[in-house]
């Protein structure tokens, strides 16, 4: 994990947020998304650096625009 998911699974972890059970690295479709809370169809991605590239940007869209379309 980097720095930034590691702060944000302190405070996800053991239903700390609302009573909301959250995983991690989870698959939906074929992405593994950092966090996941079914129970409320929310997907967390905590974006590096790779994600600011022409290609990591046109990934995310597609990435996106598939989790919209499956809720």
């Amino acid at each position: 994990m980097t720095d930034a998911e590691r702060i944000m699974w302190s405070k996800l972890r053991g239903k700390q947020l609302k009573n909301r059970q959250f995983y991690r690295q989870k698959p939906l479709g074929r992405y593994i998304v950092d966090f996941c809370c079914p129970s409320a169809k929310l997907v967390i991605e905590i974006d590096g650096g790779q994600h600011f590239t022409n290609e990591g940007k046109s990934s995310d869209i597609q990435r996106d625009d598939y989790m919209k379309e499956n809720g």
